[in-house]
């Protein structure tokens, strides 16, 4: 009886740890997606401000103003995914964040590696960062 009493304990702290774990990266999920939010208002309102910026200086090219608002609204779209995945927690919210971070980790790293348009650095960073988001996300669930 000592021993199933012990497992059961154990086996609430694990509960609890992993239950913790989750809160963190459904915490850094939904950070993230507002940061990408509010970047892309930035970008699209506030264009000379630095988190408007942010998201633009990846790439080597100055960004055409039409172009700088598709990639605005882009960063929005996947941003909203986030902050919904972030404050819902449910497995599809997860799997929709986790395809989120897949498409910006594969975008990201096209840009750089195939189209040669993104400085491989600071999008290496992002989509490195993605996919590892992707993959947390994945093994949550």
């Amino acid at each position: 009886m000592v021993c199933g009493r012990n497992r059961a304990v154990g086996t609430n702290a694990l509960k609890r740890a992993r239950q913790a774990g989750m809160h963190w990266l459904h915490a850094l999920v939904l950070a993230n997606g507002a940061y990408d939010v509010a970047c892309a208002a930035c970008i699209l309102w506030l264009p000379r401000s630095r988190l408007g910026r942010l998201h633009l200086a990846v790439f080597k090219e100055r960004a055409t103003p039409a172009a700088a608002r598709v990639l605005a609204y882009w960063v929005m779209t996947y941003g909203l995914s986030r902050v919904v995945a972030g404050a819902c927690a449910t497995r599809t919210t997860d799997a929709a964040a986790a395809l989120s971070y897949l498409a910006e980790g594969a975008a990201y790293f096209a840009e750089a590696h195939v189209f040669a348009s993104a400085d491989a650095g600071k999008a290496g960073f992002v989509w490195v960062s993605s996919l590892l988001m992707c993959a947390a996300l994945c093994a949550r669930g």
